[in-house]
């Protein structure tokens, strides 16, 4: 291991105890001392009953598991729990701090969301390592310096002899085996994705059903030479208990030797410090630019305008984790009322998607005023609940669950039948096609309280064909769009639609207003202003 290494797993390790209350850090320090100390005295109290008591099998068996049951309940349970808290406790924040953050994920961000909770475990295997470690070196020492028949030289060999252990079985250790997925170019490895794996078999690569079995196999095989590894160990220290007259060490040796050989086999663990160090600073990144939000918690219970005033705002470089800003729209201003729906129709690549994020992220410079109040006057909970965001395809959408959807029906009639609702409730929205997600989605949509509407090409999955259920004719797109600009529904909202190549049928309605966006360029490299404008 490389002096970079121990450095970095020092400071993962420093982090990972700030989370921890001094009480706490006391007891991981300590408590492996005491308990092993006791150890040592109860091993002691365990022969001289042995020896002096008529009963001595009987006491000593009693006293052994009454011991043993203390140990356990100090080492295991206090420390050992204590490690799967931290865990869980990082789990949450990274969810928390997700949920809160008020900057716009990259790609790569999301890539590293996915690849964190595919890979939980990585984190649970290297907070237990903490503990384990510590444990292990304290029992190890202890057990080392109360031996009374051995000399210093001997003590060192030993020392020199576990070191060896340490290091052979950590060579032998092959660590790629507990990778959960292994990708070897055209193999597929990873088989519960399934549409992952059928994009895979189309470009021709094959699935390897083996690899699970041969991995597992393996893994058996290098624990079984770890195991025997420890057993040649303990000969060893057998042997020599007995040219020093020293049996009674040959047992909690024996015992030490297998806390050893379970150390030897979790260092693996330490390789996780990169994933480890990176879910930190990803939480601590999302805390960093978590929404922007004062303590006046006003309510926002009715608006009739919501404008933007110099709004300028942008993604992160790569990653949240960069300080580095790419800006994609600047020094906006712009001002929408309520009862009307803007139809946004640009080229691809301006911004459309970007502007509706400005309304869920921290914006970079600028402010969003809600009749003239400044939106970080209202409480994080106040704005989630002022906002309705559905996203540009359904399997980025949320899904709701029958039970959820049933808190929903009945509240407007009306619009469940307009939007034909009545046979998609009492199912999830994961069994329903892509148009009957994105009707149910609407409906709750405008049924929740929420009043302003962010749309992302909601109409792009909905049919243009004639259906028995539109008579009108043009399908359900045009009957959504009926329903989109219908006062009776929307007298109290704002909505916010992107499309393409709709403007045409949106003319036609009194309630729209057809607006395009432009950047003006201050050079090739940067944005001077952003525009949004009427259609003439």
């Amino acid at each position: 291991m490389s002096y970079k290494t121990i450095m970095k797993n020092a400071s993962v390790l420093a982090r990972v105890l700030l989370m921890i209350t001094p009480f706490n850090v006391l007891c991981v320090v300590f408590l492996p001392v005491i308990s092993q100390l006791a150890d040592i005295v109860s091993d002691s109290m365990i022969q001289n009953l042995s020896i002096s008591s008529d009963n001595g099998v009987f006491n000593t068996v009693a006293f052994t598991s009454l011991c043993s049951y203390i140990r356990v309940i100090i080492v295991n349970k206090i420390m050992f729990d204590m490690s799967h808290k931290i865990c869980t406790d990082l789990k949450v924040r990274m969810s928390l701090s997700h949920v809160n953050c008020g900057a716009p994920f990259t790609g790569k961000d999301l890539r590293d969301m996915i690849d964190f909770d595919e890979n939980v475990n990585k984190l649970s295997d290297y907070l237990f390592l903490i503990p384990f470690s510590w444990v292990t070196i304290v029992q190890y020492s202890i057990t080392l310096w109360s031996i009374e028949g051995f000399g210093f030289f001997l003590k060192f060999f030993l020392v020199l002899l576990i070191v060896l252990l340490c290091f052979v079985m950590t060579k032998i250790t092959d660590v790629s085996l507990y990778n959960v997925v292994q990708d070897d170019g055209r193999e597929i490895t990873k088989i519960s994705d399934f549409n992952f794996v059928r994009m895979r078999l189309s470009i021709g690569d094959v699935i390897d059903a083996d690899f699970q079995k041969n991995r597992n196999s393996k893994i058996d095989r290098q624990q079984s030479i770890q195991k025997h590894i420890i057993l040649g160990l303990d000969l060893i220290v057998t042997i020599l208990c007995c040219l020093t007259n020293n049996v009674p060490f040959v047992y909690t040796f024996t015992r030490m030797s297998g806390t050893i050989g379970l150390f030897s086999d979790n260092v693996k663990s330490v390789q996780y410090v990169d994933f480890v160090e990176n879910y930190l600073n990803f939480c601590e990144s999302c805390e960093k630019n978590s929404f922007k939000f004062n303590q006046k918690n006003r309510k926002l219970n009715s608006f009739e305008t919501v404008e933007l005033s110099e709004v300028s705002f942008g993604y992160f470089v790569n990653s949240i984790q960069n300080d580095d800003v790419n800006i994609k729209i600047k020094n906006l201003n712009f001002t929408f009322f309520r009862g009307k729906v803007y139809y946004l129709e640009s080229e691809n690549g301006i911004g459309k998607s970007t502007l509706l994020k400005t309304f869920t992220s921290n914006i970079l410079t600028g402010n969003f005023f809600i009749d003239g109040v400044n939106r970080e006057d209202f409480g994080k909970n106040e704005w989630s609940k002022f906002v309705f965001y559905i996203p540009q395809a359904s399997e980025y959408s949320p899904n709701f669950s029958a039970k959820k959807l049933e808190q929903f029906k009945g509240i407007n009639p009306e619009l469940e039948e307009e939007l034909c609702l009545s046979d998609l409730f009492g199912r999830g929205t994961v069994e329903m096609s892509g148009g009957q997600k994105k009707r149910m989605l609407l409906y709750v949509a405008l049924t929740c309280g929420s009043k302003v509407l962010l749309l992302d090409e909601t109409l792009g999955e909905l049919s243009a064909e004639d259906t028995s259920d539109v008579p009108e004719g043009g399908g359900w797109r045009r009957r959504v769009l009926k329903v989109l600009t219908d006062q009776r529904f929307i007298w109290n909202k704002m909505i916010l639609l992107v499309g393409h190549g709709m403007r045409k049928d949106v003319e036609c309605y009194d309630s729209v207003e057809n607006i395009k966006m432009s950047n003006m360029q201050s050079n090739a490299h940067s944005i001077g202003s952003t525009i949004l404008e009427k259609c003439g």
